[in-house]
């Protein structure tokens, strides 16, 4: 359920960056391997428009608000938590 709400949070991401249908379809399969494999990090939607690739860790969560933050490009990403 949390990677649900953080897939969301990064999908709108990719669409306020004025991503392409194409963009995004790429996007989601390269989360989908991270998710898949424990070992693989789940990727920034900014360094992914970029062509970077990057990590996205937990900052903090608090008030029912989840944080993370991009390890390259420092980016901060907020979603609900799940209850």
């Amino acid at each position: 359920m949390a990677l649900d709400l953080m897939f969301e949070e990064m999908l709108r991401q990719l669409r306020m960056h004025s991503s392409s249908e194409e963009q995004i379809e790429r996007y989601k399969k390269l989360w989908d391997s991270a998710v898949d494999s424990a070992g693989d990090p789940l990727p920034c939607p900014i360094c992914f428009l970029q062509g970077w690739a990057s990590r996205v860790i937990s900052i903090k969560e608090e008030n029912g608000i989840a944080i993370e933050r991009c390890k390259v490009c420092r980016e901060t990403f907020m979603h609900r938590s799940p209850e």
